[in-house]
């Protein structure tokens, strides 16, 4: 037996066979590739094909995905049904897809159906909507209303309007506000006008705040101290209040905003800065129905009457009742918390916030149609300020009138910082600024800065919790809030 090169005979005879299967299997390897090549356009679709099943991959720009998915999956669900194709998004494995601007979309199934498939999709591409991003400036004063209670009215405007609407967070909450507007240019257009109307509602309020503010008359702000001026009767018999169920609670009392944003107040009495009232101006108050339930009341109660029909034959501590009002000639709602001596009743007037004396010959008893509009007196303390001794100075309560505009009706703007403990219960601390001028006025800072305050050193809590007040406004508000 002849060797060569050291290979025996079937050795040889292998290598002859195996040589020519490698290099075929070789060029079908190379041939596929080039095949795929061809296949594949330059924007990186993809076709493999097994057996009788073929996969293909499809690059979509990422703005025409929904198109493809439709609502709830409606759309690429029915070209599912349509074709016989399994058609889904592959899933992400990284960003890369985000930055480049597209995702995948696969369809198995057999050949003619991923073929059908493929034109429907390439459809959805085709006619999908091109979608736009504005960006707009939107004043600060405006943002709570758009915003709504716990963003249900910016939800419902992207809904109603199909667009997606988004406004920035952070930064100075008295600065503008950028919003970002996404979608058609019809939605885009859509959604506008429908902020353009929510300003215009605003700006109506404001008016007509405006409008009640300038009809107001300058009512008597100085409250009194109760423990100094007030001679209650000791030995009167005292009689119980009224009872009042939940639901009248919750119609009394006007509830707190529960956004961080800044809300419209008059200041209509105070006791010092640790102790003033607030009317809430705007939504849902109702700064021009108080001022109509007044002129119907004085108008009302002023009239000539034959016999009693409207006295109050029987007065209880709590009793909601219409009196005058020593510094004018009007006619207020009040409550009654107390008895004086020669017939006197102390009264709480819960729409200012302020006490008087009046005979109880005096007191009518109220209409019910006048009872039908919350109490508008809601009790606070000023944020940020201490007095400079344990009590404040007649100075300071004189210098917090004065930069509160106290019963003149001009608006400030508030916003709730804390709920601070104090000897009349626990109350909203507030924030205010004075914004009739140029420059706006932090009250604390100006407080400060005349001498007459120090900064507030004592631990406030963040938590919103029930604040018992002469009015009992605490448990009301909080219900109402609820």
């Amino acid at each position: 037996m002849k060797y060569r090169m050291g290979l025996t005979n079937r050795q040889v005879a292998a290598l002859v066979v195996t040589v020519p299967l490698s290099a075929f299997f070789l060029y079908l390897l190379f041939k596929k590739q080039e095949e795929d090549d061809d296949y594949f356009p330059e924007n990186g679709n993809k076709s493999v094909a097994s057996g009788q099943q073929t996969i293909v991959e499809i690059k979509v720009p990422s703005r025409c995905a929904a198109a493809i998915i439709g609502r709830d999956g409606s759309n690429i669900k029915k070209i599912q049904a349509d074709t016989g194709a399994k058609v889904n998004f592959q899933d992400r494995e990284n960003k890369s897809e985000e930055s480049t601007g597209y995702r995948v979309v696969k369809i198995r199934g057999k050949v003619e159906n991923v073929m059908l498939a493929e034109r429907l999709v390439r459809k959805c591409i085709e006619s999908a909507p091109v979608i736009n991003t504005v960006e707009i400036i939107i004043p600060q004063h405006y943002i709570g209303r758009i915003i709504g209670k716990s963003g249900t009215n910016i939800r419902s405007l992207c809904e109603i309007s199909q667009a997606k609407i988004k406004i920035e967070r952070g930064g100075n909450n008295r600065d503008p506000k950028l919003c970002k507007i996404s979608g058609t240019d019809e939605q885009i257009a859509f959604a506008k006008s429908l902020l353009d109307e929510e300003i215009r509602k605003e700006d109506e309020i404001d008016r007509r705040n405006e409008i009640a503010s300038q009809d107001r008359k300058p009512r008597g702000s100085k409250l009194n101290s109760p423990a100094e001026e007030i001679n209650y009767k000791l030995d009167q018999p005292v009689k119980q209040p009224k009872s009042i169920t939940s639901q009248e609670q919750k119609s009394r009392l006007m509830p707190l905003p529960d956004h961080s944003d800044y809300f419209a107040v008059f200041i209509s009495a105070v006791e010092h800065p640790g102790h003033f009232w607030m009317q809430i101006l705007g939504s849902p108050s109702k700064a021009l129905n108080l001022d109509i339930l007044m002129q119907s009341m004085t108008e009302y109660f002023s009239r000539p009457v034959d016999g009693e029909s409207d006295k109050v034959s029987c007065i209880r501590i709590g009793d909601i009742v219409a009196a005058p009002f020593q510094h004018d000639d009007n006619w207020y709602r009040a409550k009654v918390v107390g008895f004086l001596d020669e017939g006197l009743v102390d009264v709480y007037y819960v729409d200012y916030g302020d006490n008087g004396s009046v005979h109880r010959e005096q007191l009518k008893e109220l209409r019910s149609d006048f009872l039908g509009l919350p109490h508008q007196a809601t009790e606070c303390c000023l944020a940020g300020v201490e007095p400079l001794n344990e009590f404040w100075s007649e100075a300071a309560i004189d210098k917090f009138e004065e930069l509160t505009y106290c019963a003149q009706w001009k608006p400030l703007m508030a916003k709730v910082l804390s709920y601070k403990s104090t000897e009349n219960g626990t109350l909203p601390s507030l924030e205010l600024v004075d914004t009739n001028k140029e420059e706006d006025i932090l009250i604390a800072s100006k407080l400060r800065e005349s001498g007459l305050a120090i900064k507030e050193t004592t631990q406030v809590s963040d938590e919103h919790t029930l604040f018992p007040s002469i009015n009992e406004t605490a448990k009301m508000i909080q219900e109402n809030a609820e």
